[in-house]
Order: C-alpha cells, then structure tokens, then sequence
C-alpha cells in the first residue's frame, strides 16, 4: 500500500505536498520519548483489549511477509529494511515467550515499540519496549513479520510514542495558532473544531475518540492537516470514509477526546526514529 492508494477522508489540496524524508541525510536520528507512551487504555470488558489490538493489521496494508531470523539475523533484517527505506510494523511473537510486540518503523527507523506477555499487562517505555521485545527474539520459535503501511498512518501513529498529549475539551488551543475549545461545543462540534485546528496548522497526529462504553476507540489518522483515515478498534475496521468518525461520535453521547500531536520540530527532521542496530551492540 502506498499513499497514493489511500483516499482520505477529505480530499487533499492540489497545492499540499506528500511527506517526503530523506533516506540518504547524514542528520541524526530522533530520540525516542524514553518516559512514557500515550497510547489509550482499552477495558478489559472489551474484545479487543490489548495495546496491539490499537495497530491496524497486515489486511489493511501490504502482504504480511516472514521473515527469516534464524538465516539472516535480526542485525541483517534491521540493514535491509533500512536500506529498503521501509514504513510499517514488525509484528513479532513467541510461544515459549507467551510474548507479543510490535516495532514502529518509518524509512528503516524505529519510531515506536510495544511489547507485553502474560506477565507484563502495563505499557513499558519504548526503549524498555525494544530491550525486552529485542531479548525474545532470540528464542528459536520467535517469529517476526513485516508489512508496509503508507506514512501517512505510521506517523500519526508515531505521535502515540513522540509526541504529546492534550485531552480534550480544553480552555487551551491544541496548538500554536488554533483557538481553545471549550466544554460548552457538542460532541461533533468539538470533533470538527479538532480537525480543523490540526488542519490550519498542518499538524500530524492521532486523535483518539472513547466510547467509554462497550464500542471501544476510534483512531483519527491525521498527516500534515489532513484526517485521511480512521480505524475502529473493536470492529477492526480501517475506513478511509469521514462518517465514519462522525457516526462514532453521534452513536457515543459519552465519548471523549484525547489528540496527540507530533511535534513540528521533529517533522521537519529528515530521519525520525532511532537506528534498532544501536540496541544490539
């Protein structure tokens, strides 16, 4: 799947330019926010509960492919997908491990790390993430598979991990030059006053809309200022139809809003993300 195959929810001005990073600049890479990560809570009342259930699967992206550990050695997968330039998920399991994860890579760069067992319910910081998820991979029944999803997802979903998080509503713009928006909008309104502050300031972020109810989370995927798809947790459903939050939002009186937005100064770096060659040295 590639950005062009990917219709968004509004339709993008001829005048608004793709996401282009640059493979080959020598700029240091970003750090990851070794704190904490934003991504929500899912109740354990829920069928799909678990933080991996937030990440859209391979169906919605490109073929899931295996690849060869035990051959090539996680150090020679990391140099291909990074000379690949690839944007997507690993996925990873391992049954002897009762452990699963998930790397974030945007052109070959970890952008975001999750990882839990039976054992570990709570979200660890991403480096945390990467250390324990790197550690199973050396199990002989490890498994790991990759498949590509367009920027336009990945880093949204990078602000879950890098960027920062504003609950909402809020007497606060939601950023630089937006205006505040306050408790006394409706459901929708306040949707709409979202998305068109992300818009005017051509912010990338998740917005994360909670039933607080048995409907679960609605991921918004918003690149540059343009909300270009969406993705129902509980359904796992990836729509690229703008009713589709809409309706979520009509169908969930209680629902609540929470935006994470990624900063611009790290979009404006030509390589976000961290070398995971630099965690097995």
């Amino acid at each position: 799947m590639s950005d062009g195959e990917i219709s968004h929810l509004r339709p993008r001005s001829e005048s608004e330019p793709e996401t282009q990073l640059d493979k080959n600049s020598d700029k240091k890479a970003v750090k990851l926010n070794h704190e904490e990560v934003f991504l929500p809570r899912l109740s354990n009342d829920l069928k799909y509960k678990r933080a991996l259930d937030l990440l859209v699967s391979s169906r919605h992206g490109s073929k899931a492919e295996l690849l060869d550990l035990h051959q090539d050695g996680f150090n020679r997968v990391i140099l291909s997908l990074k000379q690949e330039g690839f944007t997507g998920f690993l996925s990873f399991s391992s049954q002897s491990q009762f452990s699963r994860g998930a790397f974030l890579l945007n052109n070959g760069l970890c952008v975001g790390c999750l990882y839990q067992n039976n054992l570990m319910f709570d979200l660890r910081p991403t480096d945390e993430s990467i250390r324990l998820l790197l550690n199973d991979l050396n199990d002989k029944d490890a498994e790991l598979f990759k498949y590509s999803l367009p920027q336009s997802i990945i880093l949204p979903y990078s602000a879950l991990f890098l960027g920062k998080q504003i609950e909402l509503p809020t007497s606060k713009p939601i950023s630089p030059f937006s205006q505040p928006i306050t408790v006394e909008l409706s459901k929708p309104n306040i949707l709409a006053k979202i998305l068109t502050s992300l818009e005017k300031d051509r912010c990338t972020a998740t917005v994360v809309i909670d039933s607080n109810n048995e409907n679960g989370i609605c991921l918004i995927f918003v690149h540059r200022g343009f909300a270009g798809a969406c993705f129902l947790v509980e359904l796992q459903t990836f729509s690229i139809d703008f009713d589709t939050p809409k309706d979520f939002v009509l169908q969930n009186e209680n629902a609540s809003f929470t935006t994470n937005i990624l900063p611009q100064e790290l979009m404006s770096e030509d390589r976000l993300g961290i070398d995971l060659a630099n965690f097995l040295i």
